[in-house]
């Protein structure tokens, strides 16, 4: 028990969970919080994370559910899940993956908690996984590497989410995409890219375009329907020999 004092370790430790269901506490808070290792008895117990969570290590995750319970986590290194071992998530959880080159694991989230607010993947060189179905409420951020939705699962992008495309990618069959609700896409990206299943949803409102290079392309790779207002703030659009209807306004402001 902590009456007015305060633990601080800055130098660089790890974390062991066993047991039973429980929630975070300090012991995640300090800067030098490296791997965490999620061993609790059964996947009948979960641990819940409290606060804003930032893992500069490896997520060892063998038994038991991770809560992220309206919360923020950072994955700073590999994932790695045993059988059984599933995310939970809500409206209001948020997750960050930051890593280079493939994910050990994919991410699965259990069925009746498989909603998030924004998922942020940032995965240099590599691939991200997603493994069970997933709905997106706020943003799904693709900074680097590929999302990769596996077959039979589900990416659904609930009213007024978004898709940023950085130098990432959304890979995926078109029957695993769920575009039917209102969202937007927008691409920011550093170097020229291609557009993927991100934009054929029927529910595809707002479309924008700001690349960090005026000289940057987006290229569009099918017929393009835009319910809302296309925004074509820096960079190019290439429509590659295909139709765009815009059914809203549209904004050129780029000298791309």
């Amino acid at each position: 028990t902590l009456g007015s004092g305060t633990i601080h370790n800055n130098d660089t430790y790890s974390v062991l969970y066993v047991g039973s269901s429980k929630n975070t506490g300090f012991e995640l808070s300090e800067t030098g919080l490296n791997a965490v290792w999620v061993n609790l008895d059964d996947n009948s117990q979960s641990l819940s994370i409290v606060g804003s969570v930032n893992v500069n290590g490896d997520l060892h995750h063998n038994t038991g559910m991770l809560n992220i319970n309206g919360s923020d986590l950072t994955i700073n290194g590999d994932y790695m899940a045993m059988s059984g071992a599933m995310l939970q998530g809500s409206a209001t959880s948020n997750l960050m993956i930051v890593h280079s080159g493939n994910l050990s694991s994919s991410l699965v989230w259990d069925a009746s908690s498989d909603a998030m607010n924004n998922v942020w993947i940032d995965n240099d060189g590599g691939s991200v996984t997603l493994g069970s179905d997933l709905s997106i409420n706020g943003t799904l951020t693709l900074e680097d590497g590929d999302f990769s939705v596996a077959s039979g699962n589900t990416l659904t992008m609930q009213a007024g989410s978004e898709i940023e495309v950085g130098d990432g990618y959304l890979v995926a069959d078109a029957s695993d995409f769920d575009g039917t609700a209102n969202y937007s896409v927008t691409y920011y990206g550093s170097t020229s890219t291609t557009t993927g299943l991100e934009l054929t949803g029927s529910g595809m409102n707002n479309l924008t375009i700001n690349m960090m290079n005026e000289t940057d392309s987006v290229e569009i790779m099918g017929n393009l329907d835009i319910n809302g207002t296309f925004e074509l703030q820096n960079g190019n659009f290439d429509m590659n020999g295909y139709d765009v209807n815009i059914d809203g306004s549209m904004n050129l402001s780029s000298t791309g």
